[in-house]
Parts: C-alpha cells; sequence; structure tokens
C-alpha cells in the first residue's frame, strides 16, 4: 500500500458526532467522485435522517487521526434498496435480506490509490462477518467507466452479477464472504 507518510489513519463505526465534519467531506470531493458516489444527500439533515440509530444503515469512516477528519466514508445498508430487488432478482440473485447487505464506499480524491480504500472494506468486512452478514451487492452498482473501480472491486473478490442502465452502463457485484 502507498500510505501517505507520517500520516495515522484510524478506522471505525460513524457515530453521531461525526455528521458535520462527514458533510464537510462529502461537500470537499471533486464533481467526478460525488457523480460516482450518491447513495444520500451531502446535506446534514440527510445524514442526520439515514444515519439514526434505529433504522437499517451503519456508516463507517476512515479518519486522518491527527487531524481527526474523515478521508473515506462507507454506508452500508441491511438487506436490499427497494428499486434494485427486481433486477437483481432477474440475475438470477437470491434475495437474502438477513444476511446480505448493500454497500456504497468513497475515499477523499488526494487519497485514492493510497490502500485507504481497501483498508476501510477490510474494517467493515470484518465487522459485518461478526454481525452475520454473508453476502454483499455494490449499492447502485459500478460505472462501466469507472474501470478503476471495477478493478479494485474484482480484486476485493466482487463477481459481476450483470448490467443495467442508467446514466450510462453499470455493472452490478457481489461479493460472497462466509
Amino acid at each position: 500500500m502507498n500510505h501517505v507518510p507520517n500520516e495515522s489513519i484510524h478506522y471505525r463505526p460513524l457515530i453521531i458526532d461525526d455528521l458535520e465534519n462527514l458533510e464537510a467531506y462529502l461537500k470537499a470531493l471533486s464533481t467526478e467522485s460525488k457523480n460516482r458516489f450518491g447513495p444520500h444527500g451531502y446535506d446534514l439533515n440527510s445524514l442526520r435522517h439515514i444515519h439514526n440509530p434505529n433504522g437499517p444503515f451503519k456508516g463507517f469512516i476512515a479518519e486522518n487521526f491527527a487531524r481527526n477528519f474523515p478521508i473515506a466514508y462507507a454506508i452500508v445498508k441491511t438487506g436490499y434498496l427497494d428499486h434494485e430487488r427486481d433486477r437483481l432478482q432477474g440475475y438470477g440473485w437470491e434475495l437474502r435480506d438477513a444476511t446480505d447487505c448493500t454497500f456504497a464506499p468513497s475515499v477523499s480524491d488526494i487519497w485514492q490509490g493510497k490502500g485507504i480504500g481497501r483498508s476501510l472494506f477490510e474494517h467493515v468486512l470484518t465487522n459485518l462477518k461478526k454481525e452475520g452478514y454473508e453476502r454483499m451487492v455494490l449499492w447502485g452498482g459500478v460505472q462501466i467507466s469507472n474501470q478503476r473501480a471495477l478493478i479494485f472491486y474484482k480484486k476485493l473478490g466482487f463477481m459481476e452479477l450483470g448490467t443495467f442502465e442508467y446514466a450510462g452502463t453499470n455493472i452490478d457485484m457481489a461479493l460472497t464472504f462466509k
């Protein structure tokens, strides 16, 4: 991995006190990164709504410990998004809401390519396994034009389920980790 020297990175679950810094992190993403990551709005009200303690969502962050600021973020939803269910079943993917989850990660533009995404994924995966999850799908798939992400997910062991059209061609990908 190509971590930046003298930088201490901490991986942990998101807490409510992180939401203001998370909002600043999301707003600082480049237009290209924002176009590739869109599971929720980037404003504080959207973050409070989706990260309410009783909801089906779990957040995780990587933070630059010295600056106490997020440099990567991932959101996990138990089960599936309603609008993706039919499409995923159409590939022959059996939905298991109790042990499956939907995953959406992002990494700050200046930290991309330094191993942060992989380390955050490993942290999330360890937590999910402990909670009894067995499989995950990528939230909204991966844009076919995002070759860097496709290579990244394949290296992590994700398999392609099929393609769909939404603002271009996208690939649904899934990982079994039981």
